[in-house]
């Protein structure tokens, strides 16, 4: 019975067994629900039919708690491969970390290579959740992309995941490595790269900014890679500030 069904009923766990018949009347439980036909014999058919009594409401949890299954998998496997790369997320130490099957954590997706294109959106949801969302609640140019940067440095140093960025993490882990998983990755860089470049355009065309714009991006990314080695590799506690200052000082 679908779970989003509006009609209150439960399920008793008995079964109906009937005989084939020709009768358009509804099974009912007893082995006399209708008369066989003569060309099959009597109990030669089992039909299965749960007992509906309509009473208490379906319990709606089943979609439900598939999908927070399915969402804690992805966050489990979205944390390990902030530590051991993407495809350093195998089943089985994912699987016994979860306290599951290898099967019971493919199914929602169907295969590996699924799971991890779903680590990464999620990795990727997360930054938007992080960086840019909080920043377009500013004002469009200048002021917006000093607020990207600002949640951008935080992000890199005092981010949800153990090794900091992922995306740039990802981009050391599968630039040479050609796949399906790189290309998503490179459209989801390129993507964060409109995104600036479009601030730069908005903040040059107000005249708050000059300079090229191509340039600029390349600058402040460059600095976030720099900032986020600095601060996994070099434990560097002065990196979020000196990161804020050249980043700020490119946009002049």
């Amino acid at each position: 019975w679908p779970t989003s069904s509006p009609i209150p009923v439960t399920f008793e766990a008995e079964r109906a067994t009937v005989r084939s018949c020709r009768c358009p009347r509804t099974h009912r439980r007893s082995t006399d629900c209708c008369v066989a036909s003569d060309a099959t014999p009597r109990g030669s058919h089992r039909l299965e039919h749960p007992v509906v009594r309509y009473s208490q409401p379906v319990p709606r949890s089943s979609v439900a708690v598939a999908k927070a299954n399915r969402q804690r998998i992805i966050d489990t496997a979205v944390a390990r491969a902030s530590v051991e790369g993407l495809h350093g997320v195998t089943l089985g130490p994912l699987a016994d970390e979860l306290g599951m099957s290898k099967a019971g954590v493919i199914a929602p997706f169907g295969s590996r290579a699924a799971l991890l294109d779903a680590v990464l959106e999620r990795a990727c949801e997360v930054f938007v959740q992080q960086v840019v969302a909080p920043a377009y609640l500013t004002e469009p140019g200048l002021r917006r992309l000093h607020a990207l940067i600002d949640r951008w440095v935080d992000y890199l140093t005092d981010g949800p995941l153990p090794n900091g960025s992922f995306v740039i993490a990802s981009e050391c882990e599968l630039d040479g490595r050609p796949g399906a998983l790189r290309d998503q990755l490179a459209r989801v860089v390129s993507n964060w790269h409109d995104v600036l470049r479009r601030e730069i355009d908005v903040a040059i065309e107000r005249g708050e900014l000059v300079g090229d714009p191509n340039d600029l991006v390349f600058t402040l990314v460059g600095l976030a890679m720099a900032t986020n080695q600095a601060v996994q590799l070099d434990a560097d506690t002065s990196a979020a500030q000196r990161a804020r200052r050249l980043m700020r000082d490119a946009l002049v």
